[in-house]
């Protein structure tokens, strides 16, 4: 039903314009009609004030005659040359109201007619962001639901082996604290997203060092992540003090950095913290997929993903950059990317206020 919209949405432009165009032809005829109807009522008029002139009489006695009956044919002239006549003004009358009817009706009918193409093409729009939307909502439920049953599939795995063989429960128990905590951000990420949409999250702003808070939250991802050494790079000075929400400082990093170990392959990351005149910069830098600069603007928008929406491969629900971004301006931060191109990595930044 929804791929038929456009054939629909076009038939109906088509008898829309249609129908305009035989209201401007009715009405366009009619003007002539009517003029041609006013010429010859002229004419009838003509013909019996011709009528009451005397016949053969001198050009004086005629046009004395008609000084009396001017007054009741305000619509004709005498002329001792062309004898009794239509006036010109009369005549300029009419084809007036007939030149007044064809602008009305050109006016009018173009200016209805760019209204509903105008109309028609917002229609259209619409249908295929509406389209779109489905189409990303439909790959968030898939993506949801993988995200979901990897996790859960793993950790009924590593029970039934640990009921198996008892003695493998360390190794076993290390695997499974990680797919909870991968079950467990994604239902944080869950959870802030319906709060940001409810308008019911409120930013708790503090003056702290972002140092010390963002190695605490990268300790905490390498952990998670099992990731090797040097696989995140940092760069952070001593201390930097900034004023931000400390709540939002792990989903913020979490989400920047797995995008980045998604998208940056196995080249390493590298975590940047400095201060750009009067705000704290954390940058995420990758060296992977890269951006093309018309989805640069997407980046942060619910539900998008880089690549192909037809044809989704990238794991994620493509909400995390959403949060990033939302998190961000709740606590009046402001976020950025960049990136040289396709095949040459990545860089977001989020910028907070130093004071």
């Amino acid at each position: 039903m929804r791929s038929r919209l456009p054939l629909w949405t076009g038939l109906f432009a088509a008898l829309f314009l249609a129908q305009l165009g035989w209201w401007g032809f009715v009405i366009w005829r009619a003007a002539d009609e009517l003029r041609d109807a006013q010429y010859a009522e002229l004419q009838n008029t003509l013909l019996a004030a011709e009528s009451r002139l005397p016949e053969g009489g001198s050009l004086d006695s005629r046009e004395a005659a008609w000084q009396r009956l001017a007054a009741e044919y305000p619509q004709l002239a005498f002329n001792r040359e062309a004898g009794l006549q239509i006036s010109a003004d009369a005549l300029r009358a009419i084809e007036s109201r007939r030149a007044g009817t064809r602008v009305m009706v050109l006016s009018e009918s173009s200016l209805f007619a760019v209204l509903a193409l105008l109309g028609f093409g917002l229609l259209i729009r619409t249908w295929k962001r509406e389209r779109y939307l489905l189409l990303q909502q439909s790959n968030f439920l898939h993506a949801v639901t993988h995200e979901l049953r990897s996790p859960l599939q793993s950790l009924r795995l590593a029970v039934e082996t640990m009921r198996r063989r008892p003695e493998r429960l360390e190794r076993y128990s290390e695997h499974m604290l990680a797919d909870l905590d991968r079950l467990g951000a994604l239902v944080d990420n869950l959870l802030t997203t319906g709060r940001l949409e409810a308008e019911a999250f409120r930013a708790k702003i503090e003056l702290g060092d972002l140092v010390t808070a963002l190695h605490a939250e990268l300790d905490r991802i390498e952990r998670a992540h099992q990731l090797q050494a040097g696989r995140v790079q940092r760069e952070f000075p001593n201390t930097l003090t900034a004023r931000f929400d400390p709540s939002t400082l792990e989903p913020i990093v979490r989400n920047l950095v797995e995008n980045a170990l998604k998208y940056g392959g196995d080249a390493p990351i590298r975590v940047q913290l400095e201060q750009d005149g009067s705000e704290a910069v954390l940058a995420v830098e990758d060296q992977g997929r890269g951006l093309e600069a018309s989805e640069i603007p997407h980046v942060f928008e619910r539900f998008w993903r880089a690549g192909d929406e037809q044809v989704r491969t990238a794991p994620g629900t493509g909400l995390g950059l959403f949060l990033v971004q939302e998190l961000a301006r709740a606590q009046g931060a402001r976020t950025r990317v960049s990136s040289p191109g396709r095949g040459h990595g990545a860089r977001f930044e989020v910028r907070w206020g130093m004071s």
